[in-house]
């Protein structure tokens, strides 16, 4: 984000509760950001939510015809997406930062693994809350409903911050490739990131492989400092980033490849499933008994392990 729109948020001059983004929305004395989407681009609402009394429009170039009254109401930024989630984490006062954040993507089993991370994030002592495609929880057990999978980035700052004002000491989201392309979870910071795998899915949108995948990788953009990036390896494409990408902690898991984290000894049936975990670092193994059934759930465990091996909850700087 460029420095003088950073600037003018330290001024104080915007409140959480008279952002919008939507001009149908806007009200006497309410800041207007437009935004470029898909189907409509809020930059031609600008003179609209002026005539309706916004006292700031936040936009990516400024309009001609204005006149000198109204372009002081205009404040021009590089990104009004990233400039929309900079107000948020301000707003919010950086909830991420506050909290053990892991961000999960991929096409399938982002849910459940989001669920095996809460619950046993629950167990470690971390008390843990999660925003999910099914679940939003920020108080206590209390699960709510999702609308959708990745909420707006002022929703997902202010689930987080509910969450931190609750006693969250961890949080779990469930990123989508719409909402990493979108910027809906921009500036949220991980400490560690674990991408699932990767299908065809979406192509309406991401028109191909190659531009999902990248739009889907958006999320090791979010990690901290030393985040962890978690890749299912036996994924190829996933698989790639592993070696395209120079990630400060990078941890592997797999049931085909010599993965940091591997399945052997796997036994399916229709109660359950039984199999040993391999540690590539230490050398050990571990047996692994649990109800879920099917081999896409040996890899949601297989990258859960992956995400919290080496004493990943004691060692976050939270």
């Amino acid at each position: 984000m460029d420095k003088n729109f950073i600037k003018i948020i330290n001024s104080k001059k915007f409140s959480k509760n008279n952002i919008k983004t939507d001009s149908r929305n806007v009200s006497s004395g309410d800041v207007f950001i437009a935004i470029k989407g898909t189907a409509h681009d809020g930059h031609d609402h600008v003179r609209e939510v002026i005539k309706k009394g916004a006292s700031c429009v936040i936009c990516e170039h400024s309009l001609s015809g204005l006149d000198e009254k109204d372009l002081k109401k205009i404040i021009v930024t590089e990104d009004t997406r990233e400039a929309l989630a900079c107000l948020a984490k301000s707003f919010y006062n950086d909830p991420s930062g506050s909290l053990l954040t892991v961000g999960v993507t991929g096409t399938n089993g982002k849910t459940t693994t989001v669920f095996l991370l809460d619950s046993i994030l629950n167990m470690a002592g971390k008390k843990c809350g999660m925003i999910s495609t099914v679940y939003l929880k920020t108080n206590g057990d209390k699960l709510e409903r999702s609308s959708m999978t990745t909420p707006d980035i002022i929703t997902t700052n202010r689930l987080l911050e509910e969450m931190v004002q609750n006693g969250k000491k961890a949080a779990v989201i469930e990123m989508s490739s719409h909402a990493l392309d979108q910027k809906r979870v921009w500036g949220i910071e991980l400490d560690a990131a674990i991408f699932t795998n990767i299908t065809p899915e979406h192509l309406d949108y991401h028109k191909n492989m190659e531009r999902y995948l990248k739009d889907k990788s958006k999320i090791f953009k979010n990690l901290k400092k030393c985040g962890k990036a978690v890749l299912n390896i036996d994924d190829v494409m996933v698989a790639g980033l592993a070696r395209e990408k120079d990630f400060p902690g990078l941890v592997t898991f797999g049931v085909e490849q010599d993965a940091d984290i591997k399945a052997e000894n796997i036994e399916l049936s229709r109660t359950g499933t039984k199999f040993d975990i391999c540690t590539r670092k230490t050398g050990k193994k571990f047996g692994m008994n649990t109800t879920l059934v099917g081999l896409h759930n040996v890899y949601h465990i297989l990258g859960v392990t992956a995400c919290l091996i080496d004493g990943f909850v004691a060692q976050a700087k939270i």
